[in-house]
């Protein structure tokens, strides 16, 4: 017989030392024999929910080391744990400090064995965590959580923060530690009275940051730009200067460089007008989004877009 046989014998024999005075009640007695007969066998898989019910049906604390051993068995380790201490209080109750000096020592025998979850979480108001449906007790984040191997999912929620969801495989005789960050605020809405915002809307007194960086960006190329046109709308001057110079008005003559100037100060004066006013529409439209993005707290302000002969108008309109 191998020592793994012979210490499974020796814990049978524990077991089955408590079937005389572990259940009363013939449903409770009949499945506690049922699951002594399955563990002769090592079917611990179908002895447990046996002896689970037996417990149920009549609390004792010899069904209940029978139960912490199944358990035991299947790798079951913090359930067999906590089976045992449960055992231990409820022989402390039935008057059996036999039972509960041996709960206790198989207690302590599995400790080494055990795997635990550590969970570090902020400190925020409302935050539930909780692995696998059940809530943590807050006085457990931070400390060793007893927990069987196998595969867990940690989640933290709190009101209007963003979810936090974690899966972890916890190996035997392991410790995994989980840390939840800080939970932003769901969706960034912010609720401004006498009326909330719709999400994604910046409040009707606050300011967008997004909406502030585009309306001085845009701001910043129409200045370009227009200065680019002032600056083109310059040397139109000069070619008219040559114009002037090499042309003959009355006689309507004009020596070669007189032409070349005409041409290019015509050019020129098509970009000059064309950069100078776009860069003005521009720059106005970076003035508005910078205005629609921080409005003054006592009006409204709208843009608008009116149709015009061969374009359209850009406008402010509000009340102010």
């Amino acid at each position: 017989m191998t020592r793994r046989h012979a210490l499974l014998a020796l814990c049978l024999c524990l077991v089955l030392g408590f079937a005389g005075e572990a259940s009363a009640q013939p449903n409770a007695e009949g499945l506690f024999r049922e699951a002594l007969e399955d563990m002769r066998r090592a079917d611990f898989v179908t002895a447990c929910p046996k002896l689970s019910e037996s417990q149920r049906l009549e609390p004792r604390s010899g069904t209940l080391i029978s139960l912490a051993f199944c358990n035991e068995r299947l790798g079951r380790t913090a359930t067999a744990w906590q089976n045992y201490r449960d055992a231990a209080s409820l022989a402390k109750e039935e008057g059996r400090e036999e039972y509960v000096t041996k709960a206790n020592q198989l207690a302590a025998q599995l400790v080494p064995k055990l795997s635990n979850l550590r969970i570090f979480a902020p400190k925020i108001d409302g935050l539930v965590v909780s692995v696998n449906g059940r809530a943590v007790d807050p006085a457990e984040l931070g400390a060793d959580i007893h927990v069987d191997p196998g595969s867990y999912t940690v989640v933290a929620e709190a009101p209007d923060r963003v979810t936090f969801t974690k899966a972890v495989e916890v190996e035997r005789q392991e410790r995994e530690t989980i840390t939840v960050p800080e939970l932003d605020h769901a969706g960034g809405i912010t609720l401004i009275e006498p009326a909330p915002t719709s999400p994604g809307e910046p409040s009707p007194g606050g300011t967008s940051n997004a909406g502030t960086i585009a309306g001085w960006t845009l701001v910043g190329v129409g200045g370009a730009a227009t200065v680019a046109g002032l600056i083109v709308g310059a040397m139109v001057l000069g070619k008219k200067g040559v114009v002037d110079d090499e042309c003959d008005q009355e006689a309507r003559t004009c020596s070669q460089a007189g032409l070349d100037a005409k041409d290019a100060g015509a050019t020129l004066a098509t970009v000059s007008t064309i950069t100078f006013v776009g860069g003005l529409v521009v720059a106005g439209v970076g003035v508005t989004v910078l205005l629609l993005a921080s409005p003054d707290e006592s009006g409204e302000v709208a843009l608008t877009v009116a149709p015009t002969l061969g374009g359209a108008a850009l406008g402010l309109e509000g009340r102010f």
